[in-house]
């Protein structure tokens, strides 16, 4: 079941994000909690859009020093963000839970076709690098980052799903409380 849903993890993911703000009781304080979070990880999703070349070169630099899935780590605090920012433990464990059971199986495929496609390269990166939560930030995390490679690999959909929930919630905020 979760090989199932970890194939189907985008559409999940919208699905989950409209019952969320469907649910979303959101607040001020909420609202100032979570847009931090979902901000670094939309920075982390970014740099490494920004650096990834798929099936074509071993990412090593930028986000990729910190974690080796700086795109998961990044969905991951921008799904927790945007659960804050709904004012509400459910709406944050919508995001939070599926998350912790889909990215281990889809890492783990990932893992497995890197280390076919890049060798003992890919194990070293392996060896030297932490999966998924990083040691430490570094102020290089957009090293060797290229717009054209941001684009190319859609990430500006990112950017634009979060201002279009944070835009949501705060018209839910506003328009709720009167």
């Amino acid at each position: 079941m979760i090989q199932t849903l970890a194939r189907f993890r985008i559409l999940l993911g919208w699905v989950l994000g409209v019952l969320l703000l469907y649910l979303a009781i959101p607040t001020p304080t909420s609202l100032a909690l979570g847009i931090p979070i979902a901000t670094v990880g939309l920075a982390f999703r970014a740099a490494a859009a920004g650096i990834l070349q798929k099936n074509a070169v071993l990412a090593r630099v930028g986000p990729y020093r910190l974690t080796r899935n700086p795109l998961y780590f990044g969905s991951f605090l921008l799904a927790l963000g945007v659960g804050v920012m709904g004012g509400r433990v459910l709406t944050a464990a919508l995001v939070v839970v599926p998350s912790l059971l889909i990215y281990p199986t889809v890492i783990r495929n990932e893992e497995g076709h890197l280390r076919d496609r890049f060798g003992a390269s890919f194990e070293e990166f392996r060896q030297s690098v932490p999966c998924f939560l990083p040691r430490r930030l570094s102020s290089r995390m957009f090293e060797g980052f290229a717009g054209h490679r941001y684009i190319a690999n859609r990430e500006y959909h990112a950017a634009l799903g979060f201002l279009g929930a944070t835009l949501l919630l705060l018209l839910k905020l506003f328009w709720g409380s009167r």
